[in-house]
C-alpha cells in the first residue's frame, strides 16, 4: 500500500512537472530556431587601382549572405576619409569631402538595388572612370551596401541598418609628394616582467596614401637578434596617422637585462622611402632581485654570527691558567 500511494503521488506531482519542462525545451528550441539571424560578409573589402588620367577600370564585388532570411541591399558610393589612429573608415556625405581627395562620382555599382537570399553570394559590378584632367595623387570612395529592411528589435524604439561596404584607394599616375615620418616609437622604458609592447605612429604627409613594410627586430645587450615581427598594416590616408601595436616576450618566460628594438620598414610608389627607428627599454624583476638579495644577505649574516661565535668558543677553550708562583 506504501509503494502504491508514492506511485500515485509521483504520477499526481512529479509527471506533469516532467511533461512540462520538456514542453518548454522543445518551445525554446523552436523559438531559437525561427529568430532572424544576419551575417554578411564583404569581399574584397578594399580594392587598389593605379590609372593614368582618362584610363578606366572595372571589377567585381561579392556579398555574401550567411544568415537564415532572405536580405535586399541597397547599394550607393561615398566618399570616405580616415581621422583617427585606427584606420576607421568614416563615411561622408556627398559633396563634403576635399575635392584633392574625393573619387565617389568615378566610381558607380550595378545594380543599385538586388536581393542576396540565404547561404548565397551575389555578385556586384563595379566601374571606374577616372577624368582626363585629374591631378596626380591619391582619390577614395566607398561602395556602401545597406540592408532596405531595419532590423526587428524586442520592445520599443528604432531599428538601426548595418552599413558594410569596399574601400576604394585609387591612385591617379604623376608626379606627386610622397613623405611620411615616424612620429612616435615607444615602449615603458623600465618593465619588471614581459610581455613588452612596442608602439609605433606613422604620419603621413604625402598627396596620396601609404602602406609601410618591414620589420621589427629585438637585440638582446650583446647586439643578437632574439626576437623579430613583420612591421605591416592598413593603408594610412593622407594627413593622418596609423597606430601600430607589437607586443613581443608574450610567452617567452622570464627575461631579464638591456634591450634594443629597431624599426625597419619602408613606403612609397616603389617601396624606395624608408621609415627607421630604434629605441632601448630594461626589463629586470626588482621584486625577486629585492627578495633575492634579503635572503643572500641573512644568509651572509647568519654565517659571520656563527663563525664569530665559534671563534669566540675556541678562544675560551684555548685560554690556559697562569702558573702559580712557588711558596718560599
Amino acid at each position: 500500500m506504501k509503494i502504491s500511494a508514492q506511485l500515485k503521488y509521483f504520477v499526481k506531482l512529479g509527471l506533469p512537472a516532467i511533461l512540462i519542462s520538456f514542453f518548454l525545451v522543445a518551445a525554446a528550441q523552436i523559438v531559437f530556431a525561427q529568430t532572424p539571424s544576419r551575417s554578411i560578409v564583404i569581399s574584397p573589402p578594399t580594392i587598389e587601382h593605379s590609372l593614368n588620367p582618362g584610363e578606366s577600370g572595372e571589377g567585381v564585388l561579392k556579398v555574401t549572405n550567411n544568415g537564415n532570411t532572405d536580405l535586399t541591399f541597397a547599394a550607393n558610393v561615398h566618399d570616405f576619409i580616415v581621422e583617427d589612429k585606427s584606420g576607421t573608415p568614416i563615411i561622408l556625405t556627398d559633396d563634403t569631402l576635399s575635392e584633392k581627395y574625393s573619387g565617389a562620382s568615378w566610381v558607380a555599382v550595378t545594380p543599385n538595388t538586388f536581393v542576396v537570399p540565404a547561404g548565397t553570394t551575389k555578385e556586384i559590378n563595379y566601374f571606374l572612370q577616372v577624368p582626363a584632367d585629374a591631378a596626380p595623387g591619391g582619390r577614395y570612395a566607398a561602395a556602401i551596401y545597406e540592408p532596405v529592411d531595419a532590423i526587428q528589435v524586442d520592445g520599443t524604439g528604432a531599428g538601426v541598418n548595418t552599413q558594410l561596404g569596399s574601400l576604394f584607394y585609387i591612385t591617379v599616375a604623376g608626379p606627386v609628394t610622397e613623405r611620411a615620418e615616424v612620429s612616435l616609437f615607444a615602449a615603458p622604458g623600465f618593465s619588471e616582467y614581459a610581455p613588452v609592447s612596442i608602439v609605433t605612429e606613422i604620419t603621413n604627409y604625402s598627396d596620396l596614401h601609404v602602406k609601410p613594410s618591414g620589420a621589427l627586430v629585438i637585440k638582446n645587450m650583446f647586439g643578437q637578434e632574439i626576437a623579430r615581427q613583420d612591421f605591416s598594416g592598413g593603408n594610412i590616408f593622407p594627413e593622418s596617422t596609423l597606430q601600430y601595436v607589437n607586443t613581443f616576450f608574450k610567452d617567452s618566460g622570464f627575461k631579464i637585462g638591456r634591450y634594443t628594438a629597431e624599426l625597419s620598414a619602408v613606403y612609397g610608389r616603389d617601396n624606395n622611402l624608408p621609415l627607421d627607428a630604434t629605441l632601448s627599454f630594461i626589463i629586470f624583476p626588482w621584486k625577486i632581485a629585492l627578495a633575492a638579495t634579503l635572503v643572500v644577505a641573512i644568509i651572509v649574516i647568519a654565517v659571520l654570527l656563527l663563525r664569530r661565535k665559534k671563534n669566540k668558543k675556541d678562544n675560551s677553550t684555548h685560554t690556559t691558567t697562569p702558573p702559580a708562583t712557588p711558596d718560599n
